[in-house]
């Protein structure tokens, strides 16, 4: 029992450390701590187990498969930077993508952001009729609405 009560306590006051004082803190902070203890258990290991690590000769063997590793990492590197050049986003394939709607520019501060809005929507309606067009002319639909004689534009006047 005497060693179960102390123990017992301890983990008490580490889960009130843990789930009331820490996420108060910001993440550089919990960095820091962090990165202190961590080189703090490294020298803390290697002074107590230093005996095993001065007549511990089994990784000097792996020296002699350092290049192999090398150009194997290195082709791996290669090969997912190509792999996030060619990604493809698996969403929308299109890359024509709806606008927001704008304010209007009665409601814009000043006369550059109304010419900016009416510059937008006149880009998007271009881009919308033509993908529209475009898409028309590939399935072999008509659009009347859009419809334009040429020979009448064309033909010399009477």
């Amino acid at each position: 029992m005497e060693l179960f009560i102390p123990s017992l306590l301890l983990l008490i006051v580490c889960g009130i450390i843990a789930f009331a004082v820490v996420p108060k803190f910001t993440t550089p902070a919990i960095l820091l701590v962090s990165m202190l203890i961590f080189v703090y258990v490294l020298y803390y290991h290697y002074t107590t187990f230093a005996y095993e690590y001065q007549y511990s000769t089994w990784q000097l063997q792996l020296t002699q498969y350092a290049p192999f590793l090398m150009i194997f990492a290195l082709i791996g590197f290669i090969f997912m930077a190509f792999g996030f050049i060619f990604q493809s986003g698996g969403g929308n394939s299109s890359p024509i993508s709806q606008l927001p709607l704008l304010p209007t520019s009665s409601s814009a501060t000043n006369p550059v952001t109304g010419a900016i809005n009416t510059g937008l929507r006149g880009a998007s309606n271009v881009v919308s009729n033509a993908s529209s067009a475009i898409k028309n002319i590939f399935t072999g639909k008509k659009n009347n609405s859009q419809s334009y004689n040429l020979t009448s534009l064309l033909s010399t006047p009477k």
